[in-house]
């Protein structure tokens, strides 16, 4: 399965979307996966047309029909191919109270 990495972003290649998967209202323009605590800069997939985003289970899924470039302003673009994916939001281990990686 392939991945792909932007900051605290990790996506990753899955066989299926899970079958209860919920998918979630469109909005016009680009598709935002991940807004920045830190810096409010954002994950953004720059394709809109051709994906279709899901959660199931707190879990986000994304279904692209095709490649799109996920941009942000203090990374390096990435180009993702055509696939089914799951998004998982980095996060740092504390032993008592693991939180979610600022970006």
């Amino acid at each position: 399965m392939r991945q792909f990495r932007q900051g605290d972003i990790l996506i990753e290649e899955v066989a299926e979307i899970p079958s209860g998967a919920i998918q979630e209202r469109m909005h016009h323009g680009d598709v935002l996966l991940a807004m920045g605590e830190a810096t409010g800069h954002a994950h953004v997939l720059r394709q809109r047309h051709g994906v279709t985003t899901f959660t199931a289970e707190g879990q986000r899924y994304l279904d692209l029909r095709v490649a799109a470039l996920l941009t942000h302003e203090e990374h390096a673009s990435v180009l993702i191919p055509a696939g089914r994916y799951v998004i998982i939001r980095q996060r740092e281990y504390a032993p008592s109270n693991p939180y979610y990686i600022a970006d």
